[in-house]
């Protein structure tokens, strides 16, 4: 939903931008309000100039805000120039444009003080043409457009922003049902293993017993009666280890693989490459579940801090240690002073299991990560 609203704003502001060259082919064809081809020429330009900057502006899987916000300024810059050129009120219409824009892009306060500065710069350069009170008049009538745009701008921004909250949260909670179903499938494993071995002390008590009852038997009839009691227990106890061992079989360590796909398919507006072992299982929960909760984590900061389109991911098991690397195409890490809770959180929990995670500050596009931690205690890691 959120993406179609954004296809139908920039459709729209194309629209306008479009509808706004009309009246300057005609009054140069026409020659009307001293309008001719040399003049509107210059004016093409600068309305080419807003068009190129409209565009890549909007395509926000694209660019960083850094960029997009200078070409926020050029549109304003091309918007006051043709105003410049041409004197005319309709060219207003690009500054709601650009408020729109704005209001996606910018906190509300600095997007208020950007739509007050170039509605006085379109005053200021019209008051000459314009000193009745229509050019008041048509001034405020501007700003109240474009203080529709905004508040129709942050309103959309809000319902991206939680729709895309909501998502993350959904995949976080389907992340944790698997994880907690594998360690309900532990526990359960873990407790008929503790019952059987029960059963096996019995059997094996009940075996000695007969066994020492047929050494001391002094009847034969006695000592085979026994003998053959002993077999039946051993063949019970014979069923109660293919039972235990079978049932161990069915249970081979955690499986965060679906986790791990749940959580790639579920990253709203980001695409994540996940590359790691078929059928990637780990013995123990705890490191399981430091496993999804870092790839969970780099979902989120890909997200939120890097706005980034594309994250790829690298798990590897080789030398019974686990490595994860993390490479997405957002803003990087230039300026980081420190890390978040997140990623302190993070670094916490694969030091405490005998890993660590490193920053590569040293990246030239985008944030990257490197964490590792053995899959066995006792192993010694990088």
């Amino acid at each position: 939903m959120a993406v179609q609203q954004h296809r139908f704003l920039r459709f729209v502001g194309f629209g306008i931008w479009i509808t706004l060259l009309l009246p300057v082919l005609v009054g140069a064809h026409k020659k009307t309000e001293g309008l001719n081809w040399p003049k509107a020429y210059p004016w093409i330009v600068l309305w080419l100039i807003f068009g190129v900057a409209l565009w890549l502006a909007t395509a926000s899987s694209r660019w960083k805000p850094r960029f997009r916000i200078a070409m926020l300024g050029l549109q304003t810059l091309a918007a006051i120039c043709m105003t410049r050129l041409q004197p005319n009120y309709y060219v207003g219409f690009f500054l709601v444009v650009i408020a729109w824009q704005l209001a996606l892009l910018l906190p509300q306060k600095m997007a208020a003080i950007w739509v007050v500065v170039q509605t006085g710069l379109l005053f200021i350069i019209l008051s000459p043409i314009c000193n009745t009170g229509w050019g008041w008049a048509a001034s405020g009538i501007y700003l109240g457009f474009q203080c529709f745009a905004l508040m129709t701008g942050f309103l959309t921004r809000k319902e991206m922003q939680a729709k895309a909250e909501q998502a993350r949260i959904n995949a976080e909670l389907l992340a944790t049902r698997e994880l907690l179903a594998d360690s309900s499938r532990s526990f359960e494993r873990l407790r008929i293993s503790q019952e059987l071995h029960d059963v096996l002390g019995h059997r094996l008590t009940a075996l000695s017993l007969h066994l020492e009852v047929a050494l001391n038997a002094t009847l034969a009839e006695e000592k085979e009666v026994h003998v053959r009691m002993a077999q039946e227990v051993t063949r019970g106890l014979l069923i109660d280890v293919r039972e235990v061992v079978g049932a161990l079989r069915h249970g081979e360590g955690v499986d965060v693989e679906r986790a791990l796909k749940v959580l790639s398919t579920s990253a709203p507006g980001l695409a994540v490459h996940v590359s790691m072992p078929d059928r990637l299982r780990i013995e123990e929960p705890e490191r399981g579940q430091s496993l999804v909760r870092c790839v969970q984590e780099l979902i989120t900061n890909a997200l939120k801090h890097a706005q980034a389109s594309n994250l790829w991911i690298v798990i590897d098991t080789s030398d019974n240690i686990l490595r994860v690397t993390a490479q997405d195409d957002g803003c990087g890490s230039d300026g980081c002073t420190g890390i978040g809770f997140g990623l302190a959180g993070m670094r916490d929990r694969f030091e405490t299991l005998g890993g660590g995670v490193e920053i590569n500050k040293t990246s030239t596009q985008g944030f990257s990560l490197s964490a590792w931690m053995p899959l066995t205690p006792g192993v010694m890691t990088p």
